[in-house]
């Protein structure tokens, strides 16, 4: 999905920068122009539009969400991602994490959650996130969200079995299904 409609917001895809603020952004934050990955326009319902460059990460996978904060959408560009304050652009941070394959959640969740090969990232209500310790070797599966919790599956390569975990959804920690020790010696 490239649009996203909100009571506070709108961002979609632009094939040209429309408007004076132009803003480009990269794993380190704020950035010079780029010249690959897609331009998105974002529009406030209180503030003038601008146009965003996003640089990209290291897998197949893009969107635009809705974070449960009502002035926020996260930007995922090839996998990296960034939480974007519509209003304040300048205040767009990256998400520490180039491999962002999936997500679960939205605004009515306690978090918005990204997942990556090997880690969870939880998007708060107050736009800041937590990163969940190692929960998979290479792959994480079946991630819900269940009021508080957020439950899933992790790939354990030196067992050979897909483990269950439950984390808490303010804080990303874990809170039942230990993840075996094999994942925290290598």
């Amino acid at each position: 999905m490239h649009f996203l409609q909100t009571p506070e917001y709108e961002v979609g895809l632009s094939s040209e920068e429309r408007s004076d603020k132009v803003l480009c952004f990269d794993e380190a934050g704020a950035c010079a122009p780029l010249d690959v990955g897609y331009r998105y326009r974002f529009t406030s319902r209180q503030d003038d539009s601008w146009t965003g460059r996003f640089a990209q990460g290291m897998v197949n996978y893009s969107d635009v969400l809705a974070t449960p904060s009502p002035r926020h959408c996260c930007i995922v560009m090839l996998g990296q991602a960034y939480l974007v304050d519509v209003a304040h652009p300048d205040r767009t941070l990256p998400i520490p994490h180039p491999q962002v394959v999936g997500h679960v959640g939205g605004p009515a969740s306690s978090a918005l959650v990204l997942v990556t090969f090997t880690e969870l990232i939880g998007i708060r209500s107050d736009a800041t996130w937590w990163v969940s310790e190692r929960l998979a070797s290479d792959e994480i599966r079946n991630v819900t969200i269940d009021g508080d919790v957020v439950r899933g599956e992790g790939w354990i390569a030196a067992t050979d079995t897909w483990t269950p975990f439950t984390l808490d959804a303010e804080s990303g920690r874990i809170i039942a299904e230990r993840i075996h020790d094999s994942l925290e010696t290598g």
